[in-house]
């Protein structure tokens, strides 16, 4: 019996595998004396699977015991016998309407199997807190990859010998085996590994876990093996759907899960668009939920039945939850009342403990949402779209997806599907402002109240969720208006926006890539259309969970190279239609934030650096950072990066005035950059970086300099003549600079230039005279800085002295014997004294000595020194043969002039 509302505590595994619930019911006193036991016993036979029947002693309710113990959810005038119950006798305890009582009736013998020693296995109920127990096969469903995949929960008992007493469990055998069926696919390989299906637990309840490797189907079959060793075996019917994501999970029971609040500590409130309960999930472990609840009583619900509310979205203020059906037309265009329900539920606690009841409803927002429109001229067009005959989706239908609290709290901001602006696809998406909406579902006022309509450019689609966080940030979940099974029909993917909540900002739009549908039938119908938990500040890098509708897929189609491997009935029906509920499954995935998410910043471009000489800097130039978004913009690093692994080397940054700081809306703050090549004749490219929570995490400007070379080798000129005399023409030369350089001559007279004279030669004049000469070069290359070198000064310039008169001459040679085997050789020039100084002079001697000699004559005479070769020549003739090179000699007025000269002579040797 489930009380909508109400739930009671359920421990939670934290691998998923479904738990035993161990509840003990509570048996109010009725104020009456109670009495012994009850002699009538109850009815039936004690037997595993056998049904047995209260004594009905009076009216009121009914417990079952189990050697005088609660039996947990055995609350009814009958009870079927389970394997818990082996080896145990069983009673009932009756509480009386008319305050007599409790009753208690005789307990039964001890219960059996329906063979002596026989073993039982019987699976645990899966129930979450407010739910009864799951009907359906024995069906448990799995991801490949997740390593949270539920498990299934088995009792296991057995009766001693005797029939007296139970078994203890730990000596049972409990094993599982793979069974494929028929020709499916397996989900744990040809070869299952050890650890495709476990057991595991040596009690009464023993825990059963999968580890599927493929998508497919298979048996598993989980046998106990008694004491006596007798079998009993249960069958589990196990489906895997191929790999998602790493951080994928699912929701069993909720396949067309469509909206989702957040209870805290990671845990969600889920409604689908299918049923009625909501649901409260571990968004961290895949399975059953935690609990169930009922949000109350749907006042649309056609009389005698329930409609489908048809879950859409959502809403949070204070302790108040809200939940809103789609308010559109059913997909064959018919007119749902059922759907046009708003309810309001109170939540308690947090995380796995938290709760919802029931807190007031609304049944007439769609009616007050065409009549507002109405009013207003049919500005939407909410009146022809919610005709009937119109389904819901498409740009100028009606459906309502999405809802979120304005920032003040008390308004509700309707996000629709459909339509969009104008009606036509690429339009606005459409929030109406509902400003009544808490009055309405507590009956204190009658006709909703709207504020003016928000239009948002989403890049031509429409809202699905909206969600805000405590700092009042929002992040908007947005998809194409209408889904077509046209595959020609391109559908675009989903996308994220920041945004803040008022019409004067445009929502930014984000990077975020949500996580591919995979599970699909044959094209994408899954969407996210539901956000859990917002972290504390959206910002880059943070992540949010999203919650998928899977309605319409069909995740246990085994797939061969892309087409569907057969028409078994599990693999082409939607989940929505499934017969089995635990393999109903929605998803939820994480996405983490890429994008501005309300930062915005600015920071301003610099132009390339004139050139700058190797080993100096420029001067500063500054750079200004702008926060332009709408939040304060935390500045981090500033860095120069580059490619080449130097140029970042080339560039200073003083970045001390915003790095590590925050800027408030609006404020700037300024860096300087300069520009220091250490090279010579490159080009710098570097990029200024600005860590900041905006432009994807950083904003970049390109730094571009290029710097000119210094000469590593550079020697001064030389002057060939260091005394020169006026009409002397003095030439320079300069050895090769490093890199090769070109050069410009200029000469200077007592180190100013001297006009006109910048050849590599020039000829001294009488204004030179009594001064020094230098020259200077100036060396020039390609991509280096010029560079000057001067040559060190000459002498005084001095007066030029008269030229003389130029004479021809006769050299006469002449060979004279000397004492001590010595040979003298003079030369004289006819007509003049003077004694010339040859040199290279070559004397030979043949005869009594053979020796030869290159000397030279100064100031007309050489002398020969024979050496020891001579000694035995003395007074002995030698033949002397003398070569003298053309000769000059000077005196003060005259130069004389003589030819080449040969001089044969004989001497004899003198000691």
């Amino acid at each position: 019996m489930h009380v909508p509302g109400t739930r009671s505590a359920l421990p939670r595994r934290a691998t998923g595998t479904l738990a035993l619930v161990l509840v003990a019911a509570t048996i109010a006193s009725t104020g009456g004396a109670a009495r012994a036991a009850d002699d009538r016993p109850v009815g039936g036979t004690p037997q595993l699977g056998q049904r047995l029947t209260s004594p009905a002693t009076c009216a009121g309710g009914d417990q079952w015991l189990r050697d005088g113990e609660p039996v947990s959810g055995a609350i009814s005038n009958s009870y079927t016998v389970t394997v818990p119950d082996l080896g145990h006798r069983l009673s009932v305890r009756e509480t009386c309407t008319d305050g007599s009582g409790p009753f208690t009736s005789a307990a039964t013998v001890v219960v059996t199997n329906t063979e002596p020693e026989l073993p039982g296995i019987a699976a645990v109920p899966r129930t979450p807190v407010g739910t009864p127990a799951l009907s359906g096969p024995n069906a448990q469903a799995g991801t490949v990859g997740d390593p949270t995949n539920p498990g299934f929960d088995l009792y296991v008992g057995q009766v001693a010998v005797g029939g007296q007493a139970p078994v203890d469990p730990a000596q049972l055998q409990v094993t599982a085996a793979v069974s494929t069926k028929g020709t499916r696919i397996s989900p744990f390989g040809v070869q299952p590994a050890a650890d495709a299906a476990t057991v595991t637990g040596t009690g009464a309840v023993r825990s059963v876990s999968f580890k599927p490797t493929d998508p497919g189907n298979a048996h598993v079959v989980v046998t106990v093996t008694g004491t006596t060793g007798e079998t009993a075996s249960y069958t589990i019917d196990y489906y895997a759907s191929r790999a998602t994501t790493p951080t994928s999970r699912t929701l069993q029971m909720s396949s067309d899960a469509s909206t989702a609040i957040a209870a805290g500590g990671g845990y969600f409130f889920v409604a689908s668009d299918e049923d009625r309960p909501i649901r409260l999930y571990d968004g961290e472990v895949s399975g059953l939920p935690v609990a169930t609840f009922s949000p109350g009583v749907n006042p649309n619900d056609p009389p005698g039945s329930t409609g489908e509310d048809d879950y859409e979205s959502s809403a949070r203020t204070g302790d108040s939850v809200f939940w809103l059906g789609s308010h559109g037309n059913s997909k064959k265009g018919e007119v749902a009342t059922s759907r046009h329900v708003v309810y309001e539920t109170t939540i308690s606690g947090s995380g796995a403990s938290a709760t919802l009841t029931p807190a007031g409803r609304y049944g007439n927002l769609r009616r007050d949402l065409v009549a507002w429109d109405r009013a207003n001229g049919d500005r939407y067009g909410f009146a022809a779209a919610t005709a009937a005959g119109q389904h819901p989706d498409g740009p100028n239908r009606f459906n309502i997806e999405a809802a979120e609290f304005a920032p003040d709290g008390t308004t509700l901001h309707l996000g629709f599907r459909s339509p969009l602006v104008g009606g036509v696809a690429g339009g606005d998406a459409l929030i109406v402002p509902v400003t009544n909406l808490q009055a309405l579902t507590r009956g204190q006022a009658g006709t909703a109240t709207f504020g003016e309509p928000i239009e948002l450019d989403l890049d031509g689609q429409s809202i699905r969720e909206i969600r805000r966080n405590a700092a009042g940030e929002y992040l908007i979940l947005s998809a194409d208006a209408a889904f077509s099974a046209d595959p020609t029909v391109r559908h675009h993917p989903q996308q994220l926006w920041y945004w803040n909540g008022t019409a004067a900002m445009a929502p930014q739009r984000l990077t975020s890539e949500a996580p591919p549908n995979v599970e699909k039938c044959t094209s994408a119908l899954g969407a996210w259309e539901g956000i859990g938990e917002l972290p504390a500040s959206l910002d880059p890098g943070a992540e949010v969970r999203l919650i998928m509708d899977q309605g319409y897929d069909c995740p246990y189609s085994a797939v061969l190279s892309g087409e569907l491997y057969n028409t078994a009935f599990y693999e082409v029906t939607q989940q929505k239609d499934l017969p089995a509920v635990p393999l109903r499954r929605g998803r939820t995935d994480v996405v983490t934030l890429a994008g501005a998410l309300g930062f915005g910043v600015d920071v301003a471009e610099l132009d390339a650096f004139a050139r700058q000489k190797q080993g100096t800097s420029s001067a500063a130039r500054p750079v200004t950072v702008t926060n332009t978004g709408t939040k304060p913009l935390p500045i981090g690093a500033i860095t120069v990066e580059d490619e080449d692994s130097v140029s970042a080397a080339d560039f200073t940054v003083d970045g001390a005035a915003c790095a590590h700081s925050t800027l408030a809306v609006d404020a700037a703050c300024t860096l300087q950059v300069a520009f220091a090549p250490a090279r010579g004749n490159a080009t710098s490219t570097a990029a200024l970086t600005v860590a900041n929570s905006a432009d994807g995490g950083v904003s970049t400007i390109p730094l571009t300099g290029t710097s000119t070379g210094v000469f590593t080798t550079s020697p001064a000129p030389v002057i060939d003549n260091a005394r020169p005399q006026v009409g002397d023409r003095l030439t320079g030369s300069v050895a090769a600079w490093s890199p090769g350089a070109s050069f410009a001559w200029e000469w200077l007279r007592d180190g100013a230039p001297i006009a006109g004279a910048t050849a590599a030669s020039y000829t001294t004049t009488a204004a030179d005279t009594d001064t020094v000469i230098s020259v200077r070069v100036s060396g020039t290359a390609d991509g280096y800085e010029s560079a000057q070198r001067t040559s060190t000064a000459t002498e005084k310039v001095a007066a030029k002295i008269p030229s003389k008169v130029t004479q021809a001459a006769k050299a006469k040679v002449q060979v004279k014997a000397l004492k001590g085997r010595k040979l003298q050789v003079s030369v004289r020039l006819s007509g003049t004294s003077l004694k010339p100084t040859v040199r290279n002079v070559k004397v030979r001697l043949t005869g009594a000595v053979r020796k030869s000699f290159i000397v030279t004559v100064k100031n007309g005479t050489a002398t020969l020194r024979l050496g020891a070769a001579a000694k035995k020549a003395a007074t002995k003739r030698v033949k002397v043969r003398v070569s003298v090179p053309a000769s000059t000699v000077s005196s003060a007025t005259t130069v004389y002039t003589a030819k080449k000269t040969m001089k044969k002579a004989t001497v004899a040797v003198r000691k």
